[in-house]
């Protein structure tokens, strides 16, 4: 009997033992990731009065789906740590005590500040990289004064923005925006610049009148657009809670419209496009506001990951290789068919691009992935011509571009099944590419079956 009671002591022993090493522990707060309350927050909150020199504060789930909280506190120098059950009810109670305190006494602490890192690193290149060396410029500095103008303004370029976002909101969506906008908003300046600022007449000591870019007023209408972009496009960001692939998006197609925007003036004009009387200006500005309200609509189209943007326009430069290789075969005489085709090919690589993303989440690594396989597949191609010694246009363009493509299509197909798949039939577009069909085909072969090294299905 003696050794029967021992036995299920020490089975009971073991239960406990079990039950306590399956405790794993959770945030108090899951959507802040807030996991430990520590005599700071305590201090501010005031959750445990009850507890002297409060010390810190965890919460754990057991397996039975009951929940433990440990509280340690130091008492004659001594650290004492206690444990309460709580029940699903009496936690989402102090879950709620603890977002209501959070709000009032600290909320800073329940923002979005994920896309901070990314924000204060943009305002920072921008000011080391332009705003800088313009400030200074503009001011009519020189010397160390220039310099030393220089060295202020592109310290600011973070410190302000650091302070000023301390305890605000900065998503990845808005620092994507801000940054992306400041950058697109320089070449809105210069567009301004070109459309509404007369170049300056100096007349020099021998007489001689000639004309020359006002640069100070360049610079000024660079600068205060630049400016003007980066602030609109944070706030609007903020405003419409827009997401880092719609951020993407809207940047990224920005950057296109210009282009395309340049191309339909090509197109209209033909010839005369780039005379005096017919600029680049209104087709660049226009094609970059375009290009932005597109790139929205793609978002309203389809919720984008944020590398999704990226993956399309991997495609379109994939069109645009392929329209350029074209014209090396074709080489028409005319400005308006070379553009015509220029055109219509990135269209094409767009379009690809956006039937390639239905049904995947791209993050922005994967998208680099796709992007770098097109870069090498692209310089292994332009080996490849070169170790033949082909001194052929043609075959040249288009090894690079076949390269390209194929260094594509092969990280695509290979990282596409990481990519969360949203729906299961998005896209009428399918296509793959199996390095091992080329190799292991004749070995398939002889048992009647084969692998494919490139499959194509499109669903009408």
């Amino acid at each position: 009997m003696k050794n029967q009671f021992v036995i299920f002591s020490l089975f009971l022993f073991f239960i406990a033992m079990v039950g306590h090493a399956q405790e794993k522990q959770i945030q108090f707060i899951p959507e802040n990731n807030i996991k430990v309350i520590d005599s700071e927050m305590e201090t501010k909150l005031n959750l445990f009065p009850e507890y002297n020199n409060f010390k810190e504060a965890r919460l754990y789930q057991k397996s039975d789906n009951s929940y433990v909280l440990e509280i340690t506190y130091i008492e004659n120098e001594d650290e004492i740590r206690i444990r309460k059950n709580l029940s699903q009810s009496e936690l989402d109670d102090l879950r709620v005590k603890i977002q209501s305190l959070i709000t009032t006494e600290m909320p800073a602490l329940g923002l979005d500040q994920s896309g901070r890192a990314n924000f204060l690193i943009g305002t920072t290149v921008l000011s080391l990289g332009y705003y800088g060396w313009a400030i200074p410029y503009i001011m009519n500095l020189d010397g160390s004064a220039a310099a030393g103008t220089y060295m202020l303004t592109a310290g600011l370029g973070f410190f302000i923005p650091y302070y000023a976002t301390k305890e605000s909101e900065v998503t990845k969506g808005m620092a994507q925006l801000s940054i992306g906008s400041g950058v697109i908003g320089l070449g809105h300046g210069a567009i301004l610049y070109d459309l509404f600022v007369d170049p300056k007449t100096t007349t020099d000591e021998w007489g001689y009148t000639y004309t020359e870019p006002n640069y100070k007023a360049l610079n000024l209408l660079m600068t205060v657009a630049s400016l003007g972009e980066l602030t609109a496009g944070y706030f609007y960001a903020k405003n419409n809670k827009v997401s880092e692939g719609r951020a993407n998006s809207i940047v990224a197609n920005a950057f296109w419209g210009a282009g395309y925007g340049v191309g339909a003036s090509m197109m209209l004009y033909g010839d005369e496009f780039g005379e005096e009387e017919v600029s680049y200006d209104i087709p660049l500005l226009l094609g970059s506001i375009g290009g932005a309200i597109m790139g929205n609509s793609l978002a309203n189209m389809q919720n984008l990951a944020p590398g999704d943007p990226t993956v399309m326009s991997n495609a379109g430069i994939l069109g645009l290789m392929a329209g350029g290789t074209l014209l090396t075969y074709i080489e028409p005489n005319d400005i308006r068919t070379g553009t015509a085709i220029m055109l219509a090919s990135t269209i094409g690589g767009h379009y690809l691009g956006w039937e390639a993303i239905k049904g995947y989440d791209f993050s922005n690594s994967t998208a680099t992935y796709i992007g770098l396989g097109s870069l090498g597949g692209g310089v292994m191609g332009g080996g490849i011509a070169l170790l033949t010694n082909s001194e052929n246009e043609e075959v040249y363009s288009t090894l690079i571009t076949g390269g390209a493509v194929i260094g594509f299509l092969i990280t695509y197909n290979s990282l596409k099944s990481q990519a969360k798949i949203r729906t299961k039939t998005t896209s009428n577009l399918n296509w793959g590419i199996h390095p091992e069909g080329f190799f292991a085909g004749k070995t398939n072969k002889q048992y009647g079956t084969s692998i494919p090294f490139f499959t194509l299905n499109y669903k009408f």
